[in-house]
């Protein structure tokens, strides 16, 4: 089963940078601050299950949003498509319509550790200021 990726334009890329420009888009949130997105993935994953006001399933989609504070997760998201209204959740989450935005993205992969985030998070600020962009909401 492939999963679905929300749409986006590349705007621009420069290494292992990208600029997406992203429309609006809902999402099913869960707030709780962990080291690793468990308790936070599995609340939207149980939203998307059908654990809603409606039973309603939707299908996963990628990437999953992780907000970070400092090497923290605070905020757990997934993205929600093809629709304008979604059930209301029974769980720990919330459904949120996120407004139209640019987003810097910072590719990497190997294993996460917490140097590697406080790592790449510097780096992704670095490349922000250097091309005079300003911080809104994140990192996610």
């Amino acid at each position: 089963m492939a999963l679905q990726t929300f749409p986006y334009t590349i705007i621009a890329t420069d290494q292992s940078f990208e600029i997406r420009r992203m429309k609006d888009y809902f999402v099913v949130k869960a707030n709780v601050e962990e080291s690793r997105g468990y308790v936070g993935f599995d609340a939207c994953f149980r939203y998307i299950s059908g654990e809603n006001e409606a039973s309603q399933r939707f299908a996963m989609t990628t990437p999953v949003l992780n907000k970070m504070e400092g090497v923290k997760m605070k905020d757990t998201a997934f993205v929600l498509l093809n629709q304008d209204h979604f059930p209301q959740p029974q769980g720990n989450a919330t459904i949120e319509k996120v407004n139209s935005s640019l987003m810097v993205i910072i590719k990497f992969s190997g294993s996460v550790s917490d140097q590697l985030l406080s790592k790449k998070q510097a780096q992704l600020r670095a490349y922000i200021e250097s091309n005079g962009y300003t911080i809104k909401d994140g990192p996610w």
